[in-house]
């Protein structure tokens, strides 16, 4: 019994020496770590944001009168050549009162023409008498037979009928107008309103992007009826933070992604609005930031092409559209030759970056100066030389000095 108990505790004690001796060569040999290597590679450093399609020359189409807008026929989608015509307005219908005071005015108009037109005739046969009057008046004085007295008042009589038929001639005119202006104002039919209506054109080829109600309706003048536009002829406007938009130039590449396919399209920076604008954050911070506009590479002559000549154009998707989102990455810096190392392998202290490096198994805590830095690498200025390992992830348990486990 004694001796069955003894050769248990002699194994007890023998296990807890092997325990001993693993977690002693476990600490020994140092700790994991995720290594990487210092190198020379390209570099890029980009602003990212998020943006939509906008049509270049977009024409907003609005009642150019009060009236009623007939019914349109086309739909969004539809094609317009120029001078097409998109939508017509007619005069409004006038009430029973109007139509009455109009239709009076035309009368009387026209009875005022009347008078004018035989008065005008009266004046005419008495400019034409006097002036027979001062022929016969003249070939008597050639004779002596009148004084000159009398020939100069037989003048007189034909110059003051001359002015009158001038005079009535003139008011003849204005009772015409009058007419004309009381006839537009006193449409007698349906017809005659359905003849004066004002049909707007197309002045661009493109397409019908958006009509704010095709029923036929009373519109007020000014009020937006259609717009069009040319889809050929995109943009994008990315709206970015001001402290980025300070880093963006016109002719910055942009790559162009999120539109709806896998495939990229490489686009370029036009200009960099100049004035900003306040915008809350879906976190509730209010920002400052700048709307930056960028040109769409395009072919057949509708446009420059940007990058490659084989890349993705807005003609050659021809599914993009006015407003449509996408993703856009802004090239602001690049480099061939940069030495860079993972931005997770830097940290920083008391205003300072270091990176932990190995010199032969150990760690060395290394001060570094960094330039540019991407989503993934960060440029070293100093402090490292290509091929120099450094420790990815550095957590707790990496110290100076601690022995790393590969």
């Amino acid at each position: 019994m004694f001796k069955r108990k003894g050769r248990l505790v002699l194994l007890g004690v023998v296990l807890i020496a092997v325990i001993l001796v693993i977690v002693v060569a476990t600490q020994g040999s140092g700790v994991t770590a995720e290594l990487a290597v210092a190198e020379q590679t390209g570099l890029q450093t980009t602003v990212r944001g998020e943006g939509q399609t906008r049509v270049m020359e977009r024409y907003l189409f609005t009642a150019p009168i009060s009236g009623q807008l007939l019914r349109i026929e086309a739909q969004p989608g539809d094609s317009v050549r120029v001078g097409d015509a998109l939508f017509r307005i007619l005069p409004p219908p006038d009430s029973e009162q109007t139509s009455r005071v109009a239709m009076a005015r035309l009368e009387a108009a026209r009875s005022q023409f009347v008078r004018l037109e035989r008065a005008r005739d009266d004046a005419r046969a008495m400019s034409e008498q006097a002036n027979r009057t001062l022929e016969r008046q003249r070939a008597l004085a050639a004779d002596d037979i009148l004084s000159p007295q009398e020939l100069e008042q037989a003048e007189l009589a034909a110059a003051s009928a001359r002015r009158q038929w001038d005079g009535a001639e003139a008011a003849l005119r204005a009772a015409l107008a009058d007419v004309r202006s009381a006839e537009a104002l006193a449409l007698t039919s349906e017809a005659d309103r359905m003849a004066n209506g004002i049909v707007v054109r197309a002045v661009e080829e493109g397409i019908l992007l958006q009509i704010t109600d095709r029923s036929g309706r009373m519109v007020m003048a000014g009020e937006p009826i259609l717009e069009t536009g040319n889809l050929q002829q995109l943009e994008i406007v990315v709206d970015v933070l001001s402290e980025d938009a300070v880093q963006i130039r016109p002719g910055n590449l942009v790559t162009i992604s999120g539109w709806g396919e896998d495939l990229e399209i490489v686009g370029s920076v036009r200009y960099v609005e100049p004035s900003a604008f306040t915008k809350w954050s879906a976190l509730g911070v209010e920002e400052q930031r700048v709307n930056i506009v960028i040109d769409l590479p395009v072919r057949d002559g509708v446009g420059d092409s940007s990058g490659p000549g084989d890349q993705p154009t807005v003609t050659d998707s021809g599914r993009l559209g006015a407003g449509y989102r996408v993703d856009a990455e802004i090239q602001v810096w690049s480099s061939e030759d940069a030495l860079t190392v993972p931005v997770s392998a830097v940290f920083r202290e008391e205003g300072a970056w270091f990176v932990f490096t190995l010199d032969g198994d150990t760690v060395a805590r290394q001060e570094v100066m960094l330039g540019r830095r991407s989503s993934d690498l960060a440029e070293v200025l100093s402090g490292l030389q290509a091929g120099d390992e450094v420790v990815r992830y550095p957590t707790v348990d990496i110290a100076e000095g601690v022995v790393i486990r590969r």
